[in-house]
């Protein structure tokens, strides 16, 4: 009798299974790795230092490696990802202090429709609509005949109704449109110095509640401190103080930071000998 063949200590082995391999993008067989979206992203990076590198002086300082990657890349090739890292790598030590989000942020324009006139980013032209929103509200209340010298000279506890909802309206719309300008001086900044990062998108919008907060308190702030109508100033004074207290928040915080001392420095024991 014909003894059956024994299996192999392999396939004996229960727990003996074959090593897992990293999935790879495969364009033979059509399979796309799930790593594909990161590629994507590499190479729009890779391609848009180049062409910042080529509109400059740079363009003769790429490596032979790097060059090689683009010219793969320009052939429609699948480089490695090795070589797509060292390419990246090669190309952001050139354009330094130039970043790659910020010259893909440059190229984001395509992207738009029908507000391309605002910016190259959608974070730029949220901030620009946000922008004209608040200088269409001001501009829009400030015609309401409730805005006039002697409302704006008076604090919330001396108003009440609508011409009060009316006033602190007024008084977002000059925080607002302070602080929404100081954003997008920020942007433009980084814009300018192509150090820009999309992914920063909420800092900017923080930045621009804290400023509509600040513009607020700043305004009540002063009025509350004057004993008398007279002494608070006229109305520019008081939209100006709500502008600069929404483009600078910071300036609340010190004003306050000052005070909070000056109270702590009355109660608790002083530390020198």
């Amino acid at each position: 009798m014909a003894l059956a063949p024994q299996p192999t200590q392999a396939e004996a082995s229960p727990t003996a299974t074959k090593p897992k391999s990293v999935p790879v993008s495969n364009a033979n067989t059509g399979t796309e790795s799930p790593y594909e979206p990161f590629r994507e992203e590499l190479i729009a990076e890779i391609f848009a230092m180049a062409r910042y590198l080529l509109g400059g002086d740079k363009s003769e300082s790429f490596d032979a490696a790097t060059a090689g990657v683009l010219g793969a890349l320009d052939r429609g090739e699948h480089p490695e990802m090795e070589g797509l890292l060292a390419a990246h790598a090669d190309l952001k030590a050139l354009i330094a202090p130039a970043t790659p989000f910020a010259l893909l942020a440059k190229d984001d324009r395509a992207t738009a429709r029908g507000v391309k006139f605002l910016g190259p980013n959608p974070v730029v032209r949220h901030l620009a609509l946000a922008n004209i929103f608040f200088l269409l509200l001001f501009f829009g209340i400030s015609l309401r005949e409730e805005i006039n010298l002697a409302t704006l000279n008076l604090s919330i506890y001396e108003q009440s109704g609508l011409p009060l909802a009316i006033k602190l309206i007024f008084l977002v719309a000059a925080s607002g449109l302070g602080a929404s300008f100081g954003a997008l001086f920020d942007v433009w900044d980084d814009l300018k110095r192509d150090r820009f990062d999309p992914r920063g998108e909420s800092i900017h919008w923080m930045k621009v509640g804290l400023g509509i907060v600040a513009g607020l308190a700043l305004t009540e702030i002063f009025q509350a401190s004057t004993s008398t109508p007279s002494q608070s100033g006229d109305s520019s004074s008081v939209a100006l103080l709500a502008l600069v207290g929404g483009f600078s928040a910071g300036l609340l915080h010190v004003a306050l930071s000052a005070t909070v001392n000056a109270v702590k420095s009355i109660f608790a024991p002083s530390d020198k000998a």
